[in-house]
């Protein structure tokens, strides 16, 4: 969202997501894969193609003509996306549904 201020500002803020995006990852992915007690293998697939649908659906969505340039739709996106997660966790934290490893 803060992009269309300058080349080096878009690489500097998505440096920093992509930090954090992959430091929390491998304990995302920790976490789904403890949440099954057998067949880890279609876990695992089952996560790639999420993430691999998710990526899909976003190149189409930032192409959406309610956009106003392919940063700012970029940025919208990924504070949408880390906003619905938060959201997600925090639900599924309050929720009764049992969460090996986490609670």
């Amino acid at each position: 969202m803060f992009g269309q201020m300058g080349t080096f500002v878009f690489c500097g803020l998505f440096v920093v997501f992509a930090f954090f995006e992959a430091s929390v990852r491998p304990y995302a992915v920790a976490v789904l894969l403890a949440q099954q007690e057998g067949d880890t293998g279609s876990a695992s697939a089952l996560i790639n193609f999420t993430r691999t649908f998710t990526g899909v659906i976003g190149m189409f969505a930032v192409m959406a003509p309610v956009f106003s340039g392919y940063v700012n739709a970029v940025g919208w996106l990924m504070a949408g996306g880390m906003l619905m997660a938060i959201i997600a966790w925090v639900a599924l934290l309050r929720s009764s549904m049992p969460l090996s490893g986490v609670k």
